[in-house]
């Protein structure tokens, strides 16, 4: 599916992980099973903290990345700084303002234009916030908007008498509450007739009290009496100026005194105006591509991976986030650029992190990280060196990476393989980061790829992705020629494999399934072997298995329900321990010379440890 896939509201993209104190060196008592006899026997295993990976840390979080965006009662304008968890504050010439007030998974702003308070919307199943202003101008938390019926609430509007109106993407419906978060009714079914919506997206209201919904799937712009009466559509989806570059629209605003109605066309890289009937006026933006391997070369005015949301200020300036060069861009309504904010952008520093999720070691003892929020991966020496990074936000081709999550080296020859969860892909680079390949695509049949999580390469060069969506391990040759799938049978059911491994020393297949809290071990040929994680009777269970690596003695899972790392026994399948001393594990390596790596999405670092 081309949207984002939900993620739990708890602690939004970082996860609600308690956060523990760094130990050097922990005795964790474990127990194992005694072969022949159901009595425990004790076991005691020593980790030893070696440091992170770079070392000292390096902050890698850009200055903004531009997503939601609303216009406050005094025409001033806000921001959602999605992966900084953060609403910012701009004047209508750009000054910075400072930060409204800090949240997390900002996909939509909503304003109320009677007194300023704004309405966050995400992808959580079941709330809307809603963030009340003080007398002095402050923002605080108020009651949220709560709806167990919602799916993905992502985009939320405020009309003039105060009542929320809010986008179910999935659902294809807008709900409709009362100033004080009584739900009044919905309108709207998932579909392409007159009334039906196929993922809504950005809403807004002109003079008229009518709303103005985003149609993505249809391609078009629906509009609504506020009693959500369906009136007229306009736009179509084709190659003309007037027309919409396929499905991805974005956002949409109302300039309300000349009766403009701006939409942004996420696949056109542009955002394109019309008048309240849906006469085509202009174009605006246009294509301007990255430098191959790290961003920030698209000029202002210009777009490379399309903008996101959208607000016309009080002057009449529109303003646009740009989420991919790390800026909101601001256009005249004559269609000329003004400004971007923050001028220069300010990209993520080379060697810092924002969510980390895969990480890799080749033969030479080199580091390889997928740093996910950012759009790119990083390689490291052996000693922590940073020595390079590429990718840039966008998606399928080149060295575009949309939501990049395992990485794996060859063990021949130290070239890497990246799953790029967002847009289903599989891409090669060689070991100093020149794109070889790519394969896959969206889809589920032979060679097709649904939101991969991870590789592993084996001894022999072959691929075996975790096909997440697919629910498969897909299987290819080292010059990416697809050979077979995996599924389950024989003793196992995977639900969503995030992670796998490949034992160097049998070629035996270690499967993380996520939804299924268990890790299989399955001959290279899909044989089941056995399970891990999930008899409770072996000792501690685990509740999501995200990635796992395996060395001579134990098997290494990464649990984001603990945020801990679970050992256990690789011949008895006993929990043997767990390392604590992290906040978010997610991806997880371990090197020749027993190094484990474990990428930390919390303090967004990859940390070194020792089990003996």
């Amino acid at each position: 599916m081309p949207h984002p896939s939900p993620r739990p509201r708890t602690g939004g993209h970082r996860g609600s992980l308690r956060l523990r104190a760094a130990t050097v060196c922990l005795m964790l008592t474990s127990m194992l099973v005694v072969s022949g006899s159901t009595a425990p026997a004790a076991h005691a295993i020593t980790i030893t903290s070696l440091g992170t990976v770079p070392s000292p840390a390096v902050n890698g979080h850009a200055g903004l990345y531009g997503w939601g965006a609303a216009t406050l009662p005094d025409g001033s304008v806000i921001i959602g700084d999605i992966w900084n968890d953060r609403v910012v504050h701009f004047a209508k010439d750009g000054t910075n303002l400072g930060v409204l007030f800090r949240t997390q998974e900002i996909y939509g702003l909503g304003v109320d234009p009677r007194n300023g308070t704004v309405y966050v919307a995400s992808s959580s199943c079941c709330t809307v916030e809603r963030w009340v202003r003080s007398g002095s101008g402050s923002y605080s938390r108020g009651a949220s908007i709560t709806n167990q019926n919602f799916t993905y609430p992502s985009r939320v509007t405020v009309g003039s008498d105060g009542r929320v109106y809010i986008a179910d993407m999935l659902e294809g419906k807008i709900y409709v509450y009362s100033p004080g978060g009584g739900l009044q009714f919905s309108f709207g079914t998932e579909g392409a007739g007159q009334g039906q919506l196929r993922q809504p997206r950005a809403m807004a209201f002109d003079g008229q009290n009518r709303l103005f919904v985003v149609d993505a799937y249809n391609s078009r712009i629906s509009v609504f009496t506020a009693e959500g009466r369906f009136l007229y559509t306009f736009g179509s989806a084709g190659g003309q100026p007037s027309q919409f570059r396929g499905t991805n629209l974005r956002g949409l605003s109302i300039d309300r005194a000349n009766g403009w109605v701006y939409v942004v066309d996420m696949n056109a890289d542009m955002v394109k105006k019309f008048t309240l009937s849906g006469q085509w006026l202009l174009n605006m933006g246009g294509s301007a591509a990255q430098n191959a391997t790290q961003c920030c070369s698209t000029p202002v005015g210009k777009f490379s991976d399309g903008g996101r949301e959208m607000t016309v200020a009080g002057d009449g300036k529109i303003w646009v986030g740009d989420m991919a060069n790390f800026r909101a861009q601001v256009f005249n309504p004559s269609g000329t650029p003004a400004f971007a904010v923050p001028n220069p952008a300010q990209p993520p520093a080379p060697g810092g992190f924002n969510g980390p999720q895969g990480v890799a070691v080749d033969r030479n003892g080199n580091v390889i990280v997928s740093d996910t929020w950012n759009f790119r991966i990083q390689k490291f020496s052996a000693s922590g060196q940073f020595l390079w990074q590429r990718g840039v936000r966008g998606r399928f081709s080149g060295y575009a990476l949309n939501y990049p999550r395992g990485v794996s080296a060859d063990p021949r020859d130290g070239s890497i393989v990246v799953a790029d969860n967002f847009s289903s892909l599989l891409k090669k680079f060689d070991a100093n980061g020149n794109l070889v390949w790519r394969i896959g695509g969206q889809g589920g049949g032979n060679g097709q790829l649904n939101h991969p999580s991870a590789p592993a390469v084996g001894p022999d060069g072959t691929i075996y992705v975790a096909d997440s969506w697919n629910e498969r391990i897909s299987v290819f040759s080292p010059g990416g020629a697809f050979q077979r799938n995996i599924t389950s049978g024989g003793g196992f059911t995977m639900r969503n494999p995030r992670g796998v491994t490949v034992d160097p020393s049998n070629g035996d297949l270690y499967v993380a399934d996520y939804a299924g809290g268990a890790v299989y071990r399955l001959r290279n040929n899909g044989q089941y072997v056995s399970t891990y994680g999930r008899d409770g009777s072996l000792g501690a269970t685990i509740g999501q298995a995200n990635q796992v690596a395996v060395d001579a003695r134990y098997v290494y899972v990464t649990d984001p329900s603990s945020g801990d790392v679970m050992i256990y026994s690789k011949s008895t399948r006993a929990f043997a321990g767990r390392i604590t001393a992290v906040n978010g594990a997610q991806g997880i390596s371990i090197s020749s010379s027993g190094v484990l790596y474990v990428s930390e999405r919390g303090p967004d670092r990859v940390s070194m440890w020792r089990v003996t």
